[in-house]
């Protein structure tokens, strides 16, 4: 167990968005749908327009943290515009080849076959480095992306949805 609740801390901030969005969607939409202090079709339209914005907000943020993680972090990291620290450098040299190998592997999340046969402490600072700046970049990305996507969006989506869903015999929005 204590396993397993390693590797959910790991997630990728795209990952970690995937896995709240699919909760959300379960959850609040059951939620909605059996919601005992409204009439049935409260309930429908309720759940259907919490599923919609559920599955909007989730892809959008999982589409954004990816652009943050792997197209500007990591990317700036790669290509030199930032300089790994010398500190993470001298950290990662104190550990025995065996130990970094295992390092690299778990932060890669790759099996010891597919991992390169030595990793260096540049090799494992680098991928650390750049896994930690592509984290921050994502998270800065995703709350930008709620402005730019979420919040224009979510709305025009959710009646798109409803519209074909209803036509033109909508509930009146008892929702919120």
């Amino acid at each position: 167990m204590t396993n397993q609740l390693a590797k959910m801390a790991s997630l990728s901030p795209r990952n970690q968005r995937l896995s709240i969005g699919a909760t959300g969607l379960v959850l609040q939409t059951a939620i909605d749908y059996k919601n005992p202090n409204v009439d049935a079709s409260t309930q429908k339209y309720s759940a259907i327009r919490t599923a919609v914005k559920m599955v909007v907000t989730t892809l959008g943020g999982i589409t954004f943290r990816q652009i943050g993680q792997k197209w500007v972090g990591e990317k700036m990291v790669e290509k030199g515009m930032l300089e790994i620290p010398k500190q993470l450098i001298e950290k990662f040299a104190k550990l025995s080849p065996e130990v970094r190998l295992r390092e690299f592997c778990d932060f890669k999340n790759i099996a010891l076959e597919k991992a390169p046969k030595i990793v260096s402490p540049e090799m494992l600072a680098k991928a650390k480095f750049a896994g930690a700046v592509g984290w921050v970049c994502a998270v800065g990305l995703a709350v930008v992306s709620v402005f730019i996507f979420d919040m224009p969006f979510v709305n025009k989506i959710m009646n798109m949805v409803l519209d074909r869903v209803y036509g033109k015999k909508k509930p009146e929005d008892k929702t919120h």
